[in-house]
């Protein structure tokens, strides 16, 4: 877990010298999978997931301490972040398909608000 989270922050910190070097506004966001936000939703798929994986659910935090600290190093090199968490965990209806779990219409909806509010902030002109 710890070499995927230095990866994944190599990786960002590059981006962000990237767009620094080209005077790029780069935003990170922040997509929760279901997982994170309603696991009530895919009892079976999550159920079968942790089963195959001979992991308990409390194994689960770590995954969850993971975004927490991507975020963290995020804020660290000064990254523009969106964390899409609140938004996803407050919205009353599914954001996901149930067949694969990618986003659907709604889940796409919502990030695009998202950016667009991110967008039309005072500064963001």
């Amino acid at each position: 877990a710890q070499l995927a989270l230095a990866e994944a922050v190599a990786v960002c910190e590059e981006l962000v010298r990237h767009a620094e070097r080209r005077g790029i506004r780069l935003l990170f966001l922040y997509l929760p999978s279901p997982l994170e936000t309603e696991p009530e939703a895919h009892p079976t798929q999550f159920g079968d997931l942790l089963a195959d994986l001979e992991l308990d659910p409390a194994a689960l935090e770590t995954y969850f301490e993971l975004g927490d600290e991507l975020l963290s190093r995020l804020g660290d090199l000064g990254a523009e972040i969106r964390d899409l968490r609140p938004s996803f965990s407050a919205s009353s209806v599914p954001l996901f398909w149930e067949r694969d779990l990618h986003l659907n219409l709604d889940g796409h909806a919502l990030v695009a608000e998202e950016v667009l509010d991110w967008y039309r902030a005072p500064g963001n002109e």
